[in-house]
């Protein structure tokens, strides 16, 4: 029998039954004789139980590096103990966070707010593939800083993006917090230790500044930042105000006599700085985390990512589900399947038919699917060859 193991939930709503692990050989043999669980013959309602309650380690087939140096190894071994303690703190919160009880993790943990906040509307293997982390030093001090970040794109199972949700740096051989943001309370990176900031606090509360990672004191400093309040007791006229202390306090600002006019055009100059980071994904955490280069999300929560995406129309039902496939890294020969169920007295076995496929599935497009979602037994699953050209089939 092949190896199995069991993968993503899909948002919380489509849910992975299992993964049959396969190789290209696998594909013409009798699907019963792989993928029987408790040995009857026949793929069954208790074979796929078994199948989904069942969970293989962390495969990790990456081709061996280069040697680094002396230097890079003791880097890597002494920053792994600063910065690795948070890492795997903030991918437990991701495996363990239960958005019905977000209170319910328990602990202190600077920075585990911001990635709460993106797992109470997405599935653990979404923010899992959102989030990723960068070890570097940004201001050229000599001493490493850990960022916390959302990849809006991936190469190679990397993650790029310039959204930073919370930032780290070294002090005393220890990790120090330094500062978060959310969606209506953004870090943006802007290179040389530099971070564009954009926030709202309401209709008359707009929110705009720059900090700097100071090398002298390993403090975020605001080189300016700008806020929006009334001008009058009236609550009419709405003003602009700049000070470098971060606080929206009138009597410690200067008004920028140009107002809300000037704050735009901040803003545009702000989001020109913008600059990628380079990012480890979460996913590949390998203790929290069984690594697939293709996850499933609801569109809802993936669309803004992908400006084009392939299309194809499982069901035609109106109350069909759209989901997003995408990838962290580039796989070939895509299949979408239909699952043929075959009933011999209570028993149920399948065969899949490819109903659609495309060449290659790649970081840069994704496939968004129109189907209808399982109540009891499955009906579709997809199939792809990974870098090595070892085919892969899931059950959805």
């Amino acid at each position: 029998m092949k190896k199995l193991k069991s993968i993503l939930a899909f948002g919380g709503y489509l849910a992975l039954a299992a993964t049959l692990f396969m190789n290209t050989a696998a594909l013409s043999a009798d699907y019963a004789e792989n993928y029987d669980v408790n040995g009857d013959g026949v793929i069954n309602v208790m074979d796929l139980v078994s199948i989904r309650n069942f969970l293989l380690g962390y495969r990790n087939d990456e081709k061996p590096a280069e040697k680094p140096s002396e230097e890079t190894v003791k880097d890597e071994v002494y920053y792994d103990k600063v910065y690795g303690p948070v890492i795997r703190g903030l991918s437990m919160v991701i495996t363990d966070f239960d958005p019905d009880e977000p209170d319910g993790i328990g602990g202190e943990l600077g920075g585990a707010q911001s990635v709460m906040d993106v797992r109470q509307y997405t599935s653990v293997k979404t923010a899992q593939n959102l989030l990723g982390y960068a070890i570097t030093d940004i201001n050229g001090d000599g001493v490493c800083e850990l960022l916390i970040g959302e990849a809006d794109r991936y190469k190679d199972g990397k993650g790029y993006g310039s959204h930073i949700y919370t930032v780290y740096t070294c002090k005393n051989d220890q990790a120090e917090f330094l500062t978060e943001g959310y969606y209506r309370n953004a870090y943006y990176y802007a290179g040389n230790g530099s971070f564009v900031y954009n926030g709202s606090g309401g209709a008359s509360l707009t929110l705009a500044g720059k900090r700097t990672l100071s090398s002298d004191t390993n403090e975020l400093v605001w080189d300016d930042f700008y806020f929006t309040d009334y001008t009058d007791e009236a609550f009419r006229n709405l003003g602009l105000y700049r000070n470098t202390t971060g606080d929206c306090d009138k009597s410690v600002s200067e008004e920028v006599k140009e107002g809300t006019d000037k704050l735009d055009q901040i803003i545009k100059e702000y989001n020109g700085m913008k600059k990628e980071v380079e990012l480890t994904l979460f996913s590949s955490v390998a203790e929290f985390s069984d690594y697939e280069p293709v996850s499933a999300e609801k569109s809802e929560f993936l669309k803004h990512n992908y400006s084009e995406t392939d299309t194809y129309k499982a069901s035609e039902s109106e109350h069909a589900a759209e989901i997003i496939f995408y990838a962290t890294e580039k796989v070939t020969d895509f299949k979408f399947l239909k699952l043929n169920a075959e009933m011999n007295g209570d028993n149920v076995s399948y065969k899949p038919e490819a109903v659609y496929s495309q060449d290659v599935l790649s970081e840069e497009r994704a496939l968004l699917v129109k189907l209808d979602l399982p109540e009891v037994l499955p009906y579709n699953g997809i199939s792809y060859k990974d870098k090595n050209g070892e085919e892969r089939m899931f059950i959805l």
